[in-house]
């Protein structure tokens, strides 16, 4: 059985790539629109996150999650469908919120300071989640 590229010659599947890219017609237009979607989806990412009640997984420093829950954020258990987050309940005005930086959000009590930064990639290609704890000068001494 042939397929499409032995039909089309040897450009034939780049053609047919170029062609699901929105008619571009160069290789320069495909990484221009491969670009372009990938920072809609890293836009759309961080929206996602800051819009759910979910918090990632991995959290800096060591001693981090003790130091949330300290402060009341309350920990649900990981998300059986996404081995980057986790769920959590929040304590009472404190809210994620997007920073000008796609891959970056903030993790804000009820007076607006941060509490933590959030780094999340949402490429395809290379999905990752973390979360570091901004320490006071008192918990410092207490990171191991």
């Amino acid at each position: 059985m042939s397929k499409p590229s032995d039909e089309m010659g040897p450009m034939g599947a780049f053609n047919v790539l170029l062609a699901t890219l929105g008619g571009v017609s160069s290789g320069q237009e495909a990484v221009d629109a491969t670009d372009a979607a990938v920072l809609a989806q890293e836009k759309r990412g961080q929206q996602n996150l800051v819009n759910s009640s979910q918090i990632p997984r991995r959290i800096n420093p060591k001693n981090g999650k003790a130091l949330l829950e300290a402060a009341g954020v309350k920990f649900l258990g990981a998300d059986p469908n996404d081995d980057l987050f986790q769920n959590v309940e929040l304590p009472s005005g404190w809210k994620k919120v997007a920073t000008d930086h796609d891959m970056h959000s903030n993790l804000v009590d009820e007076t607006g300071k941060v509490r933590a930064g959030i780094f999340f990639k949402a490429a395809f290609y290379d999905r990752r989640a973390d979360m570091t704890v901004v320490l006071e000068d008192d918990e410092r001494k207490d990171v191991s």
